[in-house]
């Protein structure tokens, strides 16, 4: 198997540590530690499923990050994505224009016909936590 992309695992978990209620409404988390995040969520999932991409969303327009993992780089830590079976989005964030503009990016990659660098689905949809109101409003918003 190739060797897994682990480039801003450090930063997600940094970052996550201290918005521990991101995890409230989901499956997973909040990981104290990278190698808890790998060992228990990336390596024995992530991995291990080809129908599953995680996206680490980047805020440009905030100053160069201190954020480890990240340092050097532009930008700050502004979220987290993820396709589950290459036809959900899984959302870890506050709802931003960072995020609303990253759910409109993976949905014209999800919709784009291959010949365009899509993945030439027929259909999005959304499944949400109902008690998740940040989510609930981000969802209106994109329709």
């Amino acid at each position: 198997m190739d060797k897994p992309i682990t480039k801003h695992t450090e930063a997600f978990v940094e970052v996550a540590r201290s918005y521990p209620e991101m995890f409230k409404y989901g499956a997973v988390g909040p990981y104290g530690t990278t190698e808890e995040f790998l060992s228990t969520f990336y390596y024995p999932l992530v991995q291990e499923e080809p129908g599953l991409l995680l996206f680490l969303l980047i805020d440009k327009t905030k100053p160069t990050s201190t954020t480890v993992g990240l340092v050097e780089e532009d930008g700050a830590v502004a979220g987290h994505l993820a396709y589950i079976n290459s036809s959900t989005i899984y959302v870890f964030s506050r709802c931003s224009h960072v995020m609303l503009n990253a759910i409109g990016f993976m949905m014209h990659y999800a919709l784009n016909i291959l010949e365009q660098g899509g993945l030439g689905l027929r259909r999005v949809f959304w499944q949400v936590n109902e008690l998740d109101k940040s989510l609930l409003r981000l969802v209106k918003i994109k329709g």
